[in-house]
């Protein structure tokens, strides 16, 4: 099977509008679910802060965030085409109480941001939802309008397109207006769907991955840090490990040798 990266320039756009459309369609559920499971749980908690129910509520939406942020995780690859880490969590010691439990998430700034994700996210989800769907709806329908069009009653009381553009208002007339558009949704489908795709993607991405990015960099940079001491203590033990060597032909060529040939002590 041709991969979708070295193939033809076509079969790379139709797979990345169909990679494109799929994020977009199950998004909006998921995005709907995660608020569902979210919204309600915070707003009671923070209601009811006052008592000690409220932070076990709130860690809750907390933890329901977090699972909604791994999912989203492993579908921003196909669209963003960048890893998506999943970031170092503040958790509590092991054996720890149930209060130390609960708090933890709360001081932790990626567990904020997993909800404000969840929270918000819905609402670029459903516009790019609605845009996707319209999209597809139309090119296709326009496509096939020399199909379907003959079947749809036209009552000569009521004026359509047609009649507003002052086109001839006759069956092959819708047709080949029905048409145009439906080519016209059908060349932009690519280019707005993927837009449709990448702002959910991206604002997803700032929210979700942009710690565990940071984290990585240090990870990095301290494990440089590490190689390059480990270098440069090896370098050093090398040279002393040689100047001993040196150190040590150098006095034995100067002992005095005997009658035989061998130094003598």
């Amino acid at each position: 099977m041709t991969h979708p990266r070295t193939g033809s320039p076509m079969t790379r756009l139709i797979h990345q509008l169909g990679t494109d459309s799929a994020y977009v369609i199950v998004g909006f559920p998921i995005a709907l679910v995660g608020l569902i499971a979210t919204l309600p749980l915070f707003v009671l908690g923070v209601g009811t802060i006052v008592t000690v129910v409220g932070f076990p509520l709130i860690a809750g939406a907390l933890f329901a965030a977090r699972r909604i942020a791994d999912l989203a995780r492993l579908r921003l690859r196909a669209v963003t085409r960048e890893p998506s880490p999943r970031p170092a969590y503040r958790s509590a010691p092991a054996g720890s109480g149930f209060w130390r439990r609960i708090f933890a998430p709360l001081r932790d700034v990626q567990s904020w941001l997993d909800l404000i994700h969840a929270v918000f996210g819905w609402i670029l989800s459903t516009i790019s939802f609605v845009f996707t769907i319209a999209w597809w709806a139309v090119a296709l329908g326009g496509i096939t309008s020399v199909i379907w069009e003959r079947y749809i009653p036209n009552p000569t009381d009521e004026h359509d397109l047609n009649h507003l553009l002052r086109i001839s208002d006759t069956l092959s007339g819708r047709v080949g207006l029905y048409t145009v558009i439906g080519l016209f949704f059908m060349i932009t489908l690519p280019l707005v769907v993927r837009v449709a795709a990448l702002v959910p993607a991206h604002f997803g991405r700032a929210l979700l991955t942009g710690i565990a990015e940071v984290q990585n960099r240090i990870s990095g940079l301290e494990q440089q840090q590490r190689d390059s001491a480990v270098a440069a203590e090896w370098t050093a033990l090398h040279r002393l490990q040689r100047e001993i060597r040196e150190g040590q032909q150098q006095a034995l060529a100067g002992l005095p040798r005997t009658s035989d040939g061998h130094a003598s002590s």
